[in-house]
């Protein structure tokens, strides 16, 4: 299973004929790993071969200081000297070659045995044809086990990764190549990472922190990615409890005893049985499956999951299909959907056609596209991009030809829906005692704010712990040089994940910087038992009237009435009066997040960028360096970040939602166990 040349003696033999003995040398460039064995262990979590795989951070270019223009690195040490966070300076030097980047301790590609779920189109399913082989990233801290930064068999982290691509150049332990991507409007040609540069990417800003606390990260491709042979025809996209398997088994591999023969040297001490989940899109809602399987699966593994971090999470399936079949994201998820689900259920699929003509006419192309890719080919059929209007994906749910055949695929997607109820403690209910952490955007134009906001209330009415941190707004400071025009500086899917780390929603105390630097995701990973619940906590309802931007649909939306978002040189960033104000509470003689100042960047001169109150959510100063300047950044503490989404209203003072007022109505809440709104079915035609 190692990579490079072996030495063979081969002869070659039938009935009545033997060859000569030759000398032959197999040269293997790495896929002999995803080769899955003809017979696989009976038992699942057992590491079946691995690959010493070394591996590096992705090469980041310099960008510009947003306030002086300076080129400098990207910010690498936001929130003070004990818990910085960011990603490695050298990978953001172009003097610096990339393998002088790489990732501290040891890394392996491993394939482990896990077992499919086969879903019914009832929602239900069942586990049918023995073990499976799939396949894994593993990233070892130091080896020494009592030193800073060394490993600690108590630490096993899952990471569970964000929507990719299905095809093996978009996996994050065989995509290692960069991609072409063409844009379908243009027809210019970029290059861009492959998935495992995606994936290392989104874990920039705290994989290093993590694996300086000793944790040992375990990255699963899930089952049907990466791996040859029939097991990669059948993918499984958004299957719950496919997803929560991958995860337990992933973890329960770590268990394996030590064989060189499979290349696999085994842990410097055995793990404890017991790990923290965490992930980013699809890999939040399978981090929340993980935890609505936990009860069932730690009887099968012995694992204990100890808290679940679901960042900007794909949450309620149904409403996510009824408020973006016509967005041009619906062309880089849609194909993911599909792919799956017409391949566990292909006589239902064929009967209760969703997709419109023009994706069943570019369906086979889409299915093999990166999510990069996918989303450059979408310009065919949204010019203006996300903003704008285009050919849909998806034929429109509110149609009444259409409303039985999305009703008949209400129950699948459905049941795939994170959801809790007060009071149930049957086996596929999110346990009561399991902290659970949710991560989100105000501006989230993928999974959606407010659908995140619903699966939020329905959590709280039934998790004794749910910790939640609605991260505000980010600017151009670590996306790159900006443009001259940018209408997307909210938080949006992507950039919570550069706060967590490192700032912490809560009880801040405004005097030490090492509390705030603390870092709400670091503190609940350590200690999720310690979390506490802050559901009680959510803002009141804002006056202000919001934009309908860029949705058909009202939503808290960080730009304020009024202002033009695309214009030059203007970035509205925090404190838009159309986020309500944080609870009243005291402390430190002030309050809990207090809402920044209304701020702005202008960078209609990127020589000369200016910013006004919290245009940028960091201060900056420069550090010369030989070669280029380093920035580096430590949280403004004008600007704080406020805290829980808004949820909980009813009545008049409501604004629209996208969740009918039906609960409500009803003495619900609009997400809440008693109302109708989350998890959403659409009506019965």
């Amino acid at each position: 299973p190692d990579t490079g040349a072996s030495d063979f003696r081969v002869q070659v033999a039938q009935v009545g004929l033997t060859s000569q003995t030759v000398s032959k040398s197999f040269y293997d460039g790495g896929d002999t790993l995803y080769n899955i064995p003809m017979k696989l262990p009976n038992d699942t979590g057992v590491i079946v071969k691995a690959q010493d795989f070394p591996m590096t951070y992705p090469k980041l270019p310099a960008m510009k200081n947003p306030l002086n223009g300076n080129p400098l690195i990207l910010p690498s040490a936001i929130g003070g000297p004990d818990y910085p966070a960011g990603p490695p300076a050298c990978s953001a030097d172009p003097a610096i070659a990339r393998k002088d980047c790489g990732i501290p301790g040891k890394q392996y590609r491993i394939m482990y045995t896990t077992e499919r779920w086969y879903p019914k189109s009832d929602g239900t399913g069942t586990v049918r044809g023995g073990t499976q082989g799939a396949t894994a990233l593993l990233l070892l801290p130091g080896t020494t086990p009592g030193q800073v930064g060394g490993y600690n068999p108590n630490k096993v982290f899952v990471w569970a990764h964000p929507t990719l691509g299905q095809a093996d150049k978009c996996s994050i332990s065989r995509g290692t190549s960069d991609i072409p991507s063409v844009n379908g409007a243009t027809g210019a040609v970029s290059t861009g990472p492959g998935g495992m540069d995606v994936n290392i990417t989104d874990m920039l800003f705290f994989l290093d922190q993590m694996l300086r606390d000793g944790w040992t990260v375990v990255m699963p491709d899930y089952l049907g990615i990466a791996v040859n042979g029939p097991t990669g025809n059948q993918k499984s996209y958004v299957v719950g409890p496919q997803e929560a398997r991958d995860i337990f088994f992933a973890a329960d591999s770590l268990q394996s005893p030590a064989d060189n023969g499979h290349g696999w040297p085994g842990m410097p001490k055995k793990p404890a049985q017991q790990f923290v989940v965490a992930g980013h899109s699809q890999g939040g809602h399978a981090a929340l499956w993980a935890g609505i399987k936990a009860n069932e699966l730690k009887q099968q593994t012995g694992q204990t999951l100890l808290g679940v971090s679901a960042i900007a999470p794909a949450t309620d399936m149904n409403m996510l299909v009824t408020s973006q079949w016509d967005r041009q994201a619906n062309w880089i998820i849609g194909p993911e959907v599909i792919q799956t689900w017409a391949g566990y259920l292909p006589s239902f699929a064929f009967n209760n056609i969703t997709i419109s003509d023009a994706a069943i006419q570019n369906l086979a192309r889409y299915e093999n596209y990166c999510t990069t890719q996918a989303y450059a080919a979408s310009y065919e059929f949204f010019p203006g991009g996300l903003q704008s209007d285009g050919v849909a994906f998806m034929k429109d749910p509110n149609n009444p030809d259409n409303q039985k055949t999305f009703y008949n695929w209400a129950s699948v997607f459905g049941a795939q829906t994170p959801a809790a109820k007060p009071n149930d403690f049957s086996t596929d209910q999110f346990p009561k005692d399991l902290p659970v952490q949710l991560i989100s955007g105000t501006a989230d134009q993928v999974t959606l704010s407010q659908i995140n906001a619903a699966f939020q209330e329905n959590f709280c009415s039934a998790v004794k712990t749910m910790n939640v941190y609605w991260t505000p707004v980010q600017t151009g400071a670590v996306n790159g040089n900006p443009p001259a025009t940018d209408a997307l500086q909210a938080a949006d899917h992507l950039n919570p994940l550069t706060f967590p780390w490192t700032n912490f929603m809560g009880q801040i105390n405004k005097s030490n910087q090492h509390e705030l630097a603390g870092g709400t995701l670091r503190r609940f990973l350590n200690a999720p038992s310690q979390a506490a619940s802050n559901c009680g906590t959510y803002q009141a309802p804002h006056t202000a009237a919001a934009p309908k931007y860029p949705f058909t649909v009202d939503t808290w939306y960080v730009f304020p009435a009024g202002t033009n978002p695309n214009a030059a040189g203007f970035y509205q960033t925090g404190g838009s009066p159309l986020l309500p104000h944080p609870a009243d509470v005291a402390l430190e003689g002030g309050t809990i997040n207090p809402a920044p100042p209304l701020g702005t960047v202008n960078a209609s001169d990127l020589n000369n960028i200016t910013q006004t109150g919290c245009g940028l959510q960091y201060e900056y100063y420069d550090v010369p360096d030989a070669r280029i300047y380093k920035v580096q950044a430590r949280t403004n503490t004008a600007c704080y970040q406020w805290g829980m989404f808004p949820y909980g209203q009813s009545g008049s003072d409501k604004p629209a939602l996208l969740y009918s007022d039906a609960g409500a109505a009803a003495g619900g809440t609009w997400g809440g166990p008693n109302g109708r709104g989350y998890p959403y079915i659409p009506p019965k035609p």
